[in-house]
């Protein structure tokens, strides 16, 4: 009897080792400690590659733009059938010409005079009260003729007894022809410099002279004081 009864004792504790064991495998295992030092890294670690990333891109995108702005551009070459014009080819119309810049317009374009020569150069002397002629001779370089209704005319400083106006010519002076103008003169009593200054007037009573409008053609004298030698003062004139 006493045999039987250990077996009872062995099973029991064999099922009481096995519930035991189950209770062991069944508990629950911790969960894993997360270190929060390692969170702080990771996200800094991940905020540098989005930073590293964008100026990447900023930098790629301004090298694109630099590049697009310097690119050369190329510019037409002329063919050799096309003429350069620079400011030395008369060609060109940007060149001003100094004769037509000066020329003037409307009917001084058509009354136009140029100077050739004249007698009794500027500061001849002569005795207080002596008359002489001075002659002009000018060229007709407008585009109308000058007839017998053209006229010279006095237009500022002492006269000297010269006419207020007188006719160019007695005939008509085509463009392009010369006209000797004579006009007489008679020095003042009193010694000093006079100048006596003329123009020309057309049909119209238009005054023109010059390609520079401002400019005239005159007569100036010396009167001395003391005697003159009337030899002298012919040879002078001449």
């Amino acid at each position: 009897m006493k045999k039987f009864r250990s077996k009872p004792l062995i099973v029991i504790s064999i099922l009481l080792a096995a519930k035991i064991l189950a209770a062991c495998q069944m508990k629950p295992t911790p969960p894993p400690t997360i270190d929060p030092l390692d969170s702080i890294r990771t996200a800094a670690a991940r905020t540098v590659e989005a930073l590293t990333t964008q100026i990447v891109a900023t930098e790629q995108a301004a090298q694109t733009q630099t590049a697009a702005y310097q690119a050369p551009t190329e510019l037409p070459q002329p063919s050799e059938t096309e003429q350069v014009l620079t400011p030395e080819n008369p060609s060109d119309p940007t060149t001003p010409n100094p004769e037509q810049s000066t020329t003037p317009t409307g009917s001084r374009a058509c009354d136009l005079a140029g100077f050739v020569e004249e007698s009794i150069p500027d500061g001849t002397q002569f005795t207080p009260g002596s008359s002489f002629t001075k002659t002009w001779k000018l060229t007709n370089e407008g585009t109308c003729t000058w007839t017998t209704d053209y006229d010279v005319v006095f237009v500022g400083g002492t006269s000297m007894n010269t006419p207020a106006s007188q006719p160019i010519s007695d005939k008509a002076v085509a463009p392009g022809e010369s006209v000797v103008i004579s006009m007489p003169v008679t020095a003042p009593n009193s010694a000093g410099t006079y100048r006596a200054e003329f123009k020309l007037r057309n049909a119209e009573e238009v005054i023109f002279a010059f390609r520079n409008p401002e400019h005239t053609f005159w007569v100036e004298i010396q009167v001395r004081g003391d005697q003159l030698n009337l030899a002298d003062s012919y040879c002078s004139a001449e």
